[in-house]
């Protein structure tokens, strides 16, 4: 409609995205109608006060070109679910945020919409990152990380694993063998066996049974 009218939409949006703050349309409309070079821009609204605000300067970042994703990572453990979604959905695509920090975003202190965050990324990782991950929260309280969890162990067993190949080294399998034990009760002895065998631990019955204080 503005381009019927002999107006460059991008050029509207420009003007009034300088405002403080803008309104989150009009951070939507210049990523629907701005050129790269107005990354800068939205770039300058990862802040905004609003929580729809940063979804929108997320959104409209993206569809300029995002090329500094490391900038959305404290977005990470934004108070808005909505903003941490984008975030992932970003960070999801290269590994730029190193998983030591991932790790501490799972920590039960954070609120579950932090900690799912942390989980996406982390289980976006190589298989070891993923299962280890998922074998941590198998029992966690938060319903929706158990319920992620135990899915995507049935997933990677079901349809993964046998193409898998791979093999532990020796640093690798005592912490992998630790949690897969802690997760024994919970994945059933098929399920636990066939994680063994396809993560190369020593089959249960050559193994020292792990014994845990009452």
């Amino acid at each position: 409609m503005m381009r019927r009218a002999g107006v460059d939409p991008s050029e509207h949006y420009r003007r009034l995205v300088v405002r403080t703050p803008p309104e989150p349309s009009v951070l939507a409309g210049l990523g629907e109608t701005g050129s790269p070079d107005d990354g800068e821009i939205a770039m300058r609204w990862l802040s905004h006060p609003r929580a729809r605000g940063r979804v929108e300067a997320i959104r409209a970042w993206r569809r300029l070109g995002v090329t500094r994703r490391t900038l959305l990572v404290p977005l990470l453990e934004d108070e808005s679910a909505a903003v941490t979604r984008q975030a992932v959905a970003i960070l999801r695509r290269d590994a730029v945020v190193d998983a030591a920090a991932l790790r501490a975003l799972l920590s039960a202190a954070n609120p579950s919409h932090v900690r799912f965050a942390g989980y996406r990324l982390l289980t976006g990782g190589d298989a070891w990152q993923r299962l280890s991950t998922d074998l941590q929260l198998v029992a966690d309280p938060d319903l929706r990380l158990r319920g992620h969890a135990r899915a995507d162990l049935t997933a990677w067993l079901d349809h993964e694993a046998a193409t898998a190949y791979l093999a532990p080294g020796r640093d690798r399998a005592a912490a992998f063998e630790y949690l897969v034990e802690e997760a024994r009760p919970v994945l059933g002895e098929d399920k636990t066996r066939l994680l063994r065998f396809h993560t190369g631990l020593t089959p249960a019955t050559d193994r020292p049974r792990l014994h845990h204080s009452a």
